[in-house]
């Protein structure tokens, strides 16, 4: 029987949060010049984040509870960067939730929309960045 071709990723998906919860302070360092470290150890994000995709993925109690659980939750933020990647969980829960778990997703967002749209109108490429062009810029703008 062949498997699916979304059942490796997802099974891999499932590896690696569990591996995450077993060691949540394994952190990504600078191992090659050239590069650079991460420096964000407040991972409470990502893990709210890799919940809320494999909660709407699989639908599984076990990661809605994580998702729920979680100190960041579906905040009401417009910040979008590597080292803030909650938004991302919020707006997947915005879209492809339902329920209560994404009305608590969908009601800060004219909010957050409106901040995005007054963030853009201040600048000069009409682009939502009121901050430094640093390293990894262009990764928080895509």
């Amino acid at each position: 029987m062949r498997r699916s071709p979304r059942a490796a990723p997802l099974s891999a998906a499932r590896r690696a949060y569990d591996a995450a919860l077993r060691v949540p302070d394994a952190f990504a360092y600078n191992l090659s010049p050239g590069s650079g470290g991460y420096g964000d150890v407040a991972l409470s994000d990502e893990f709210y984040w890799a919940a809320t995709e494999l909660y709407l993925t699989t639908g599984q109690a076990r990661y809605g509870a994580d998702m729920r659980n979680s100190r960041t939750g579906a905040s009401p933020r417009a910040i979008f960067s590597w080292s803030r990647v909650d938004t991302l969980g919020t707006i997947s829960l915005a879209i492809a939730g339902d329920g209560d778990d994404q009305a608590r997703a969908r009601a800060p967002s004219p909010r957050a929309a409106r901040r995005v749209a007054d963030e853009s109108a201040g600048q000069g490429y009409r682009i939502p960045f009121n901050r430094s062009y640093v390293w990894g810029s262009n990764a928080d703008l895509a």
